[in-house]
């Protein structure tokens, strides 16, 4: 399967559908008579009847469907040849259709994904599927998943991916790493990895529903546990959890993947605000982490504000066809060490928690 066509909404622009001044073609996003939408990968053999897949949530459908001046309306199932790849998403409440570019980028489990990835419009891609197999494509490609609450949820994919090359920058970040205020209170703090993913990562969206949105939500969560527990998709996943000594809490923590040298940091908090800039303690003792274990590429997804002291490290925005070809080489190398076993070693820049 391909991108959608430049000229993808043409014919799911409205319900009447079949008012259209052309047949539908490869690519374009049809709504089906009961409201869902369908899109064609393949040229229809007469210009009327095609052939569809409606994704569902728990499997995939196929179907034929005509295209009519009443619309598109379900002729009979079928099953044994190839089918044309659809999605299946609600009609949205007052909307005639769903933008173009939104069109053009929906994957689904049943793309092959490639290069062609890179000319996708925009900072996102869009799914309507947590199909595990699919989620774990997306993260072999560059992209990330944010499912909320809606039938079609967002898939990070900047056009200039944030990134630090560490390998390249790895002299100068390393000295930086080990800060003033990393000397003077590392014996405050603690370290572990993976101590409560899921705990951790849901205490993590409770901080940033109070300040930026509530994008972590249980779908997210249970998606991101799912893929850790999977040891074959090559995809690793990480809480680094920063500890206050003293009172034994949390005191930051930093989520991110890993899929052979390349490190995606997808989010971090810091829940204990206080003199020692404990979220910069722990970004600094991470960073070391990843040169002692060979990461090539650490990636943080579109540069915003907070971000801007990373750049003293090297950290640069790239094309996406660069990130897209880095990411690629990255994942045919592991890594030379297991950052788990950096930590539990005590060969961090902190003292490993004791558990």
């Amino acid at each position: 399967a391909t991108a959608a066509s430049s000229d993808a909404a043409s014919p799911s622009a409205s319900s009447d559908a079949g008012s259209s001044s052309r047949q539908p073609k490869a690519g374009d996003v049809l709504r089906l008579s009961d409201g869902r939408l369908a899109r064609v990968t393949g040229d229809s053999s007469d210009g009327m009847e095609m052939e569809v897949a409606i994704q569902t949530s728990s499997n995939v459908v196929r179907k034929k469907v005509r295209f009519g001046e009443d619309g598109c309306h379900v002729l009979q199932e079928f099953a044994g040849r190839k089918c044309l790849v659809a999605l299946e998403v609600q009609t949205l409440p007052n909307m005639l259709g769903l933008p173009s570019d939104m069109l053009r980028s929906l994957v689904s489990p049943a793309m092959d994904m490639g290069p062609w990835l890179v000319g996708l419009p925009r900072n996102y891609a869009h799914a309507t599927s947590l199909d595990m197999n699919l989620l774990v494509k997306l993260l072999h490609h560059g992209l990330f998943f944010l499912p909320g609450e809606s039938e079609i949820f967002p898939c990070p994919f900047p056009l200039t991916p944030f990134l630090l090359k560490v390998q390249e920058n790895e002299e100068s970040s390393a000295r930086k790493s080990r800060g003033k205020k990393l000397k003077r209170y590392r014996d405050s703090f603690e370290l572990s990895c993976n101590l409560d993913f899921a705990n951790h990562l849901r205490l993590c969206g409770k901080y940033h529903a109070e300040r930026s949105g509530e994008w972590i939500t249980e779908r997210f969560i249970s998606a991101m546990v799912e893929i850790q527990k999977d040891p074959s998709n090559g995809v690793n996943v990480y809480a680094f959890e920063l500890w206050d000594k003293a009172s034994g809490k949390l005191a930051a923590a930093s989520f991110s993947i890993s899929i052979g040298c390349f490190f995606h940091d997808f989010t971090m908090c810091t829940l204990m605000r206080d003199h020692r800039s404990p979220g910069h303690v722990l970004s600094k003792t991470v960073r070391a982490i990843l040169g002692e274990c060979g990461c090539i590429d650490w990636y943080w997804g579109i540069k915003i504000p907070y971000m801007e002291e990373y750049t003293s490290y090297g950290a640069v925005e790239v094309p996406r066809s660069e990130y897209y070809r880095r990411l690629r080489a990255d994942m045919q190398l592991p890594l030379k060490k297991n950052p788990e076993e950096v930590i539990r070693a005590g060969l961090a820049l902190l003292p490993t928690k004791s558990i």
